[in-house]
């Protein structure tokens, strides 16, 4: 396992940590640019066995979770995405995730354990984020495994194909992340202090 500070735009650093397989390589990779706490255990279904929910932020248990696919060759690349956990930046809500996405991929291809080619995984918000980084065209990326998530936010994952949003699915995570957020990430969601607590305020 290794542990990575890896470089993206505006001088900001993204915590990455990485299994590699036994022997020299070069090898494939299997990427999760992820939104929670890294190392996170694979999606469901993408190895043999059942999810561990102990595996997660674990590394030893999270490399046992992996076993089956760094044992088939396969180089498992982690990374926080911005401003989350221990990645430096700001957190916009999927702001910059194309484009960090993409500086990820050219840093897996230029290391001497990388043969270039890379796979994009993930569940749920990181589904989503693995959709952004296969929209940057980043080089090598070959292949997408999804779940429980969508390709485009608005109009894949939070409206009704009758017409109508989803409100019990966007509104409650959107207000969280947004209350949850500092000044500085208000400040890139361009929402102020004043809007969030009119957003708090009992409907009259």
């Amino acid at each position: 396992m290794r542990t990575e500070a890896v470089p993206v735009s505006g001088g900001t650093s993204l915590a990455t940590i990485v299994y590699l397989p036994e022997g020299q390589g070069p090898f494939p990779s299997i990427v999760i640019r992820s939104a929670y706490e890294i190392p996170t255990p694979p999606p469901g279904g993408l190895v043999p066995e059942e999810d561990d929910d102990s595996a997660e932020s674990d590394p030893v248990k999270v490399r046992e979770a992996w076993a089956s696919v760094i044992d088939r060759g396969y180089a498992v690349v982690l990374q926080n995405s911005r401003g989350r956990h221990k990645s430096g930046g700001i957190d916009s809500l999927f702001g910059t995730e194309r484009e960090d996405g993409a500086a990820l991929a050219n840093w897996i291809t230029q290391q001497p354990w990388s043969n270039g080619s890379i796979g994009v995984a993930g569940d749920s918000a990181d589904g989503f984020i693995g959709h952004l980084m296969m929209a940057a065209n980043a080089p090598g990326v070959r292949a997408g495994y999804f779940q429980v998530t969508c390709g485009r936010l608005l109009t894949d994952g939070v409206v009704r194909r009758t017409g109508g949003l989803l409100m019990e699915t966007l509104v409650p995570w959107l207000t969280k992340e947004a209350f949850g957020a500092g000044a500085e990430s208000r400040a890139a969601l361009s929402a102020s202090g004043v809007e969030l607590e009119k957003l708090k305020r009992p409907a009259k």
